[in-house]
């Protein structure tokens, strides 16, 4: 879902972080559904650097 990105004051993510992690950082995120959300994401920019050790190693 490519939602435009609101700045909440309440949520904890800023907009510009919300862009470059592609979530939602607009009010009508349920907390719950955001914290997997940010599971989700977080545990594949782990695997994506994971990655790009293993080719930097296999240089």
């Amino acid at each position: 879902h490519n939602r435009a990105c609101i700045v909440d004051r309440t949520k904890s993510l800023s907009c510009s972080e919300c862009v470059r992690r592609k979530v939602s950082c607009d009010a009508f995120v349920d907390p719950n559904v955001r914290l997997d959300k940010e599971m989700e994401v977080s545990r594949y920019l782990e695997e994506e650097e994971e990655k790009l050790m293993w080719e930097i190693a296999s240089l």
